[in-house]
């Protein structure tokens, strides 16, 4: 049986990637509360939990995955908190998913790239320091000048293609 992404907890000592346990949770809320100072804001308790229940998920995860969790807020005070969250550039937003997942690098990047495979759902997170040029003229002939971007590419994992790499 599949787990939900939200019943998916890692291990307190664990280092499994893209989420955040117990020896990062010191970091990711400090760049929570100087994320709050720097916008003149609180850390409120339900932006800390939201964080946090975040970070620990396997996977990408939802408001509802974060309810299950924390079924003491209500969904719009979650909802709330991802806003916050991912304005502060904590959190990423998988659009696809309509999940969210840790910055790792505090949106240090102008862009981001999602690889995210249809078999298992995993999602593998890179940054995409540059738009293809393609891309830069139809925005410059637009007029539109981008200051950042996210992509997210569907497909089928190595692990899901019986570890084949290649396309």
């Amino acid at each position: 049986m599949r787990l939900s992404p939200a019943a998916r907890l890692c291990d307190a000592g664990a280092d499994m990637g893209h989420h955040c346990c117990a020896h990062k949770m010191e970091d990711l809320l400090a760049r929570l509360e100087a994320a709050c100072r720097a916008g003149g804001q609180r850390v409120t308790a339900p932006r800390r939990r939201v964080l946090e229940a975040v970070a620990r998920a396997a996977e990408p995860v939802g408001a509802y995955a974060v309810l299950e969790v924390l079924p003491d807020l209500h969904p719009p005070t979650v909802y709330r908190a991802l806003e916050f969250l991912e304005g502060a550039g904590l959190l990423h937003r998988v659009a696809s998913r309509s999940a969210y997942m840790v910055c790792g690098a505090a949106r240090a990047h102008a862009g981001t790239q999602f690889l995210i495979c249809d078999v298992c759902g995993h999602v593998e997170v890179a940054p995409a320091p540059a738009l293809p040029a393609a891309l830069v003229a139809q925005a410059e002939g637009a007029g539109f000048a981008p200051t950042r971007w996210a992509t997210e590419l569907h497909g089928t994992c190595a692990a899901c293609r019986g570890g084949k790499t290649d396309a």
